[in-house]
């Protein structure tokens, strides 16, 4: 077993990744005492594998759990850590196949509720081990998407859940479906010309070919780079040269891994335009399950995710709480206002434990 799970750890590109983490990280953060690094050894489909996680704040006794978004890792609430660990018992973890948790083939069956059950499993499974009780939790993109699965699911579990521009949040209908040539064209020409290049791309090739961010690097170097230099500017709002410079090549590092779990975000959202196959607003709707946990769902004033479903979600009372807009952001809300985002989940907290 120490074998299997130590083979990704000995690929030149997994050390460089973790040693390019540990120097993103401690320029904000004392990595002796402060936050700690450390995987979490599971079994998932049979096989055994690790999680690769974050703590900080250990000695405070609520828990929030962070989920991250597609490709991406812990690191994208590094911004965020410091005001929630004032609170909070932080953890945060990598989804399996993505950042620096392992990659193996987990053999996945390739639908939506198959994927869903895969991902769940996972966090139940890493909080087994951690001994996780009752806790809070919170996800951004692709994480929210899959922290409203895991509430569904384990409403007993949550005692208040934050979703950070999740993806797949309202139900395709023929009004809104950007499969229509008509649709896509009058969406796409409103976009920024990177993401209009970028969803035109995914139109043409990426769905068919399941590509993800490892994939598109191996397959054009130079346009990879390009875009992946540019996002990190534009999308991740990180300008500070020497911290972008680590971003960069920490995560191209990561996208040089094996290929894992990533692909199956096709079979999650259809491209263009992120629709979900199997929605958070369908899958709250038809659950079996009392849902008695409070959520409060944030989105950019300039988000491209739709919040529609969200919005109906509380209107309709299927659940309880409250659509929250944060000013002079997008979809990446952890990188572009991350103290906003930590106290507005510091602030619901305090108000929703007053009402209690």
């Amino acid at each position: 077993m120490e074998k299997k799970l130590n083979n990704i750890k000995e690929l030149k590109h997994y050390v460089k990744a973790v040693e390019l983490e540990k120097k993103i990280l401690s320029q904000n953060y004392n990595l002796e005492n402060e936050l700690r690094i450390f995987d979490v050894e599971v079994t998932l489909n049979g096989l055994p594998t690790f999680i690769h996680t974050y703590v900080i704040g250990e000695n405070n006794q609520d828990t929030l759990v962070l989920l991250h978004g597609f490709g991406g890792s812990s690191l994208t609430f590094y911004k965020m850590f410091k005001k929630l660990a004032t609170k909070f018992r932080v953890f945060a973890l990598d989804f399996i196949g993505m950042g620096l948790s392992d990659r193996q083939n987990f053999n996945v069956v390739e639908n939506a509720t198959q994927v869903i059950s895969f991902f769940v499993n996972s966090i139940e499974q890493w909080r087994k081990v951690l001994g996780i009780q009752k806790f809070r939790l919170a996800g951004h993109s692709f994480g929210g998407y899959m922290a409203a699965n895991y509430t569904v699911k384990y409403p007993g579990q949550v005692v208040e859940t934050f979703l950070l521009s999740p993806m797949a949040g309202t139900k395709v209908t023929p009004e809104n479906d950007l499969q229509s040539e008509e649709r896509f064209q009058e969406f796409v020409n409103k976009q920024p010309f990177l993401r209009k290049w970028a969803m035109k791309y995914m139109r043409c090739q990426a769905e068919n070919q399941k590509m993800t961010p490892g994939k598109l690097l191996k397959k054009w170097f130079i346009p990879g780079n390009y875009l992946l230099k540019r996002a990190i500017q534009s999308r991740l709002k990180i300008s500070d040269k020497i911290e972008a410079e680590l971003w960069k090549n920490f995560l191209k590092n990561t996208f040089k891994l094996p290929q894992s779990t990533e692909h199956h975000i096709h079979d999650l959202i259809s491209m263009p335009g992120a629709q979900a196959r199997l929605s958070i607003e369908q899958i709250v709707m038809e659950s079996p399950n009392k849902i008695d946990v409070e959520f409060t769902i944030m989105f950019g004033d300039d988000d491209w995710m739709n919040e529609t479903g969200c919005a109906r979600l509380f209107s309709e009372n299927y659940l309880q709480g409250s659509i929250v807009t944060i000013t002079e952001a997008g979809h990446q809300l952890p990188f572009e206002q991350p103290d906003d985002v930590a106290l507005k989940i510091l602030k619901e907290t305090e108000i929703n434990l007053q009402v209690k």
